[in-house]
């Protein structure tokens, strides 16, 4: 009965707290612009400098501008320049952070997103200490979800003000509880995933982006805290579940799957770890005999 009890109260708070994440979208601000060279203005120069024949060429590298005709064959046998290869596609613009804020319809979904978070804290860890942390990480979860899908970033402005707040509350739940090695496993937790996903992105830094780094490492706390087995599953859920329907698509489909944020699977798949982690842990020390 505690857990029922704990589920309609973590459903209440995380819900409740959730359905102000509109407020939290708009609080971000823009990320500043990066200055780019012009590479499209780069090779027109490099295009004028190199064919001094044609209009508004270097006339001092030829003593005639005049370009004969007739023939496929430029200036001094060389064969002439093919014609520039259209260019690829431009991204879309990122949406305003002001502007994703403003769907009216966000308020709802993410206070019902975040209640089933809570549900589900609740219902599986009853009143443990862990819902000190947990549950008021939920808003912050369906903040960061939302702006990643939609913008495939992950704000360090709402990551690393959270990095403070949950190690305040790790160490609270560690002296409320009296078990300090729930602490020291959480610490093994940040490192494991955190350095594993850093790992990630150092190979391929265009598939991950540095903010799915900082996330994991908030992850990584959090289950850490939890147990060995929601590490472990922590480690390989994420990155199963981003890839498996990838795959499917592309074996179904016989087409490329749409590259979709990392973000989002990652924090739905950390939020199933909580209750999916211990029945797996427990079976594989069954297999191996533990």
């Amino acid at each position: 009965m505690d857990h029922v009890w704990a589920a309609l109260l973590c459903a209440a708070l995380a819900g409740g707290a959730s359905w102000f994440v509109p407020r939290l979208v708009a609080a971000v601000p823009e990320p500043v612009p990066e200055p780019q060279t012009d590479e499209a203005q780069l090779e027109a120069e490099a295009d004028v400098a190199s064919n001094p024949g044609e209009p508004g060429g270097d006339p001092t590298k030829l003593g005639s501008a005049s370009q004969p005709s007739g023939n496929s064959r430029g200036f001094a046998g060389h064969p002439a320049k093919p014609p520039p290869r259209p260019a690829a596609p431009a991204d879309p613009p990122k949406p305003l952070y002001l502007d994703l804020a403003a769907r009216p319809d966000l308020a709802p979904w993410s206070a019902l997103a975040g209640a089933l978070a809570g549900v589900l804290f609740g219902a599986v860890l009853g009143f443990d200490w862990a819902l000190l942390f947990l549950v008021p990480f939920v808003p912050l979860g369906v903040a960061l979800g939302y702006i990643d899908w939609h913008t495939r970033l992950l704000p360090t402005w709402l990551i690393a003000p959270a990095y403070p707040a949950l190690v305040v509350l790790v160490l609270l739940a560690g002296v409320l509880s009296g078990d300090w090695s729930d602490v020291r496993r959480a610490a093994f937790g940040w490192l494991v995933i955190g350095g594993f996903y850093l790992v990630q992105w150092l190979i391929s830094p265009r598939i991950m982006g540095y903010g799915d780094v900082r996330l994991a490492g908030l992850l990584g706390i959090m289950l850490g805290y939890l147990g060995w087995s929601e590490i472990v599953v922590g480690l390989f859920a994420p990155i199963l579940g981003q890839g498996l329907p990838q795959l499917l698509v592309t074996i179904v489909r016989r087409r490329r799957p749409v590259a979709r944020p990392f973000g989002p699977a990652m924090l739905v798949a950390s939020a199933l770890v909580v209750a999916i982690g211990p029945p797996l842990g427990q079976w594989y020390a069954g297999r191996i005999g533990l």
